[in-house]
């Protein structure tokens, strides 16, 4: 087994238009696809490029009667199954651009010319935005190949796949996405992450467990389920069943051939817990105890009412509340006790506490070792939704009615999970086996189309005793139930979805007081549930070695939480609950299911009476950014406007029109009617003051009444009716 490492340059000669889908009214009908705003290539439409490529020198070898037949190793690079994916990843090169100073992107116009009569067809203008010529990217090709006596005709398929790249992107035939190729050179394998102080470590500890941090490589889309018409959704976490089958395709290709296949990766000789996110920088990943789905019963405080100070005893918001929330920018931290007010599951009076909420729906919370539950961070990872075409593999280009919406997690994102083995030597082979891979050198693939992801860093996870937690929150629950009796309560609170069948195999949509009872061996009469904050789900799954769907399964969805009440003390039951958190309960929990919590401190989690949070920093930073956007949005309004109104009044004199069009065009780009209102007066006194003068009035008028979305389209309709009346017959159209 041998990883091919590839680097290059690629040029752009001519602008080029990858087209992102999205539509600028007034501006371009498709957008050029972005990272950070600067111009960027997506791996998958190179990886298609380079594929079409090499499959061009293939056919090229056939015809020539080469002696080298380069169909083999093509199907074995581009046939791939996701897990043996060719990873290619090209960022751009600032610091080679040689268009400094001027902005990375320009607008192309063109029309759509009828195939019959050779003319251009009516209404058919056309904008596309485009990334300009001259920008250099730098790329990078890795390809694990399994079979080293491939290896010379893999590296020269795809470097001579790399030199027939001529162009990129879409409308290549009207002048667009010349580019070249160019520094081609092997690069040799180094260490991406040096691990190998505590994979040693690992290795000689006796604890079953390895805790790893994996980084996406490419923005990627986990489904949980088939599409939604349209629509593509992702999981916004990486599930421990997908980890299974990564870990178990790479194991069968590395011992491809053996006699003893390890087992060490077989059912119940390993769980895998689900890799939940977590932020990227600013926290020490060994000090991470619990990744904890935000539970059903916490309330978020509305955006808001974040924002208070005290005077005279009031709480005075700091936000405009005519305005989104979204446009200010602050420095308060993401933690529990700044974004939620309290914990549901557990009845109590919020006294007085007069601060609206709502749910939080999704999010985690990163519990850390060092800190108490209300200063733990809440994350969520960054999705994002792009638009993009089915294509027909026989004619290699896009569907009639293809387009649809993928989300996918940003690339560049972290996520944590847990590895425990049956024994301490299953865990030492496993590691003599995956060494590459857990240094971070070789790359997992998971997700639609076998996206990159390596592993950041491996440690040993610590064991933490929870008898003393359980105990004492018993007390804290009680004391807020004012319960003064020997009675005892707990709370469970699901980390992952749970699957629980009846004596039947039919399929439970909650947990009851029978199973917890069951499951810590007491008498169901001495436990209930006093409430609970659940929802359950259905899902499916795949497997992917024998090709076939599982049966879907309803399962009890993680962030689901139970109050209980046990007729008796705590101290009896304790190290059951234990027990029953250590290895969890219902069905498939080798598969990361099934794992709870007990008595977590975040149902004693109550925010009180807001805290003056005026000494945070608070600026309207995006104020800009918002009129833009409102602004855009009425765009559309403006043409239908335009549209509908010329066609009612027919034709109209062309300074009428001149000065029709220059309004539409001040109002979409200029954030401050103000601006627009100023320029009339400066124009009211010329060869048609009358029509200005008229104009300005009703619009001084008309933006005293309202200021909703639908303005622009009263004062546009407006000036087509002066207009209108004003014309002039010697200068119709």
């Amino acid at each position: 087994m041998k990883q091919i490492i590839i680097n290059f340059k690629l040029e752009t000669l001519e602008d080029f238009h990858i087209g992102s889908g999205e539509l600028n009214i007034g501006l371009y009908d498709d957008g050029q696809i972005k990272e950070n705003n600067l111009p960027c290539i997506p791996s998958d439409t190179f990886k298609g490029l380079l594929r079409q490529s090499c499959r061009e020198i293939v056919n090229l070898a056939k015809v020539e009667q080469t002696d080298t037949n380069y169909g083999d190793i093509f199907s074995m690079i581009f046939d791939y199954k996701a897990l043996e994916s060719l990873d290619i990843s090209l960022s751009f090169d600032r610091e080679a651009d040689i268009n400094k100073g001027k902005d990375y992107f320009i607008i192309h116009t063109s029309n759509e010319v009828d195939s019959v009569t050779g003319i251009t067809k009516e209404k058919s203008l056309r904008s596309l935005e485009c990334a300009r010529k001259g920008l250099i990217f730098n790329g990078e090709l890795r390809y694990i190949l399994w079979n080293d006596e491939k290896e010379k005709i893999a590296i020269e398929l795809l470097e001579y796949g790399l030199k027939n790249i001529k162009r990129i992107g879409g409308n290549r035939r009207r002048g667009l996405g010349l580019v070249r190729i160019l520094d081609i050179n092997l690069a040799e394998q180094k260490n991406v992450n040096n691990n190998e102080k505590e994979l040693e470590k690992l290795k000689e500890s006796d604890n079953c467990k390895i805790k790893a941090v994996i980084e996406l490589l490419d923005n990627v889309t986990i489904g949980s389920a088939s599409e939604m018409g349209n629509y593509t959704p992702t999981l916004d976490y990486i599930p421990s069943s997908t980890v299974f089958g990564m870990l178990r395709k790479n194991l069968c290709c590395m011992k491809k051939g053996a006699n003893n296949l390890s087992d060490y990766l077989d059912d119940g000789a390993i769980t895998i817990t689900d890799f939940y996110p977590i932020p990227s920088n600013n926290i020490d990943y060994k000090n991470i105890k619990n990744i904890i789905p935000i539970p059903f019963s916490l309330r978020k405080i509305k955006d808001a009412d974040r924002y208070v100070k005290k005077e005279n005893g009031n709480n005075i918001s700091l936000i405009n509340k005519n305005i989104p929330h979204w446009i200010y920018k602050d420095n308060l931290p993401k933690i529990v006790k700044n974004l939620a007010t309290q914990s549901t599951l557990i009845p109590t009076k919020k006294g007085e506490d007069k601060t609206s909420d709502k749910s939080f729906k999704g999010g985690y919370i990163i519990e850390e070792t060092d800190k108490k539950i209300e200063e733990s961070i809440i994350y969520s990872p960054k999705l994002k939704a792009i638009m993009r075409n089915r294509v027909d593999e026989a004619s290699q280009t896009t569907k009639d009615n293809a387009l649809f919406t993928q989300q996918q997690i940003e690339k560049n994102s972290f996520f944590m999970g847990t590895i425990q083995f049956k024994s301490a030597n299953d865990k030492k082979e496993f590691i003599a086996d995956f060494k590459d891979y857990l240094n971070g050198n070789y790359s997992f693939h998971i997700g639609r189309g076998g996206k990159a992801i390596r592993v950041k860093y491996v440690f040993e996870e610590n064991n933490i005793s929870a008898i003393d937690n359980i105990v004492l929150h018993n007390k804290s629950i009680k004391n807020l139930l004012n319960n003064k009796t020997d009675d005892s309560y707990f709370t469970i609170t699901l980390l992952s979805d749970v699957v629980l069948y009846d004596e039947n195999l039919n399929q439970l949509d909650d947990i009851s007081s029978d199973i917890i009872a069951g499951l810590i061996n007491i008498d169901k009469s001495n436990v209930s549930i006093i409430n609970k904050a659940s929802f359950s789900d259905i899902i499916q799954g795949f497997l992917g070695t024998a090709g076939l769907r599982k049966f879907t399964d309803i399962v009890i969805k993680k962030g689901s939480s139970y109050l209980f009440e046990y007729k008796g003390k705590i101290e009896d039951i304790v190290d059951k609950l234990i027990e029953i958190e250590k290895k969890g309960i219902g069905f498939k929990k080798n598969e990361g299911f099934g794992r709870i919590l007990v008595n977590h401190p975040i149902h004693l989690f109550n925010r009180g009476k807001e805290s003056d949070t005026a000494s945070y920093k608070l600026e309207e930073v995006e104020l800009d950014k918002y009129y833009k956007i409102k602004l855009q949005t009425n765009k559309e309004i403006y043409k239908k406007a335009a549209i509908i109104e010329k066609e009612k009044i027919g034709k109209i004199s062309s300074l009428s029109k001149t000065f029709i069009n220059s309004m539409i065009s001040r109002i979409e780009s200029d954030i401050k009617i103000d601006y627009f209102i100023n320029l009339l007066e400066d124009r009211k006194e010329n060869q048609n003051g009358e029509l200005y003068a008229d104009f300005l009035k009703i619009l001084n008028t008309e933006f005293e009444k309202s200021k909703n979305q639908e303005e622009t389209y009263r004062v546009l309709k407006i000036a087509l009716e002066i207009a209108k009346n004003n014309k002039r017959g010697g200068d119709n159209e």
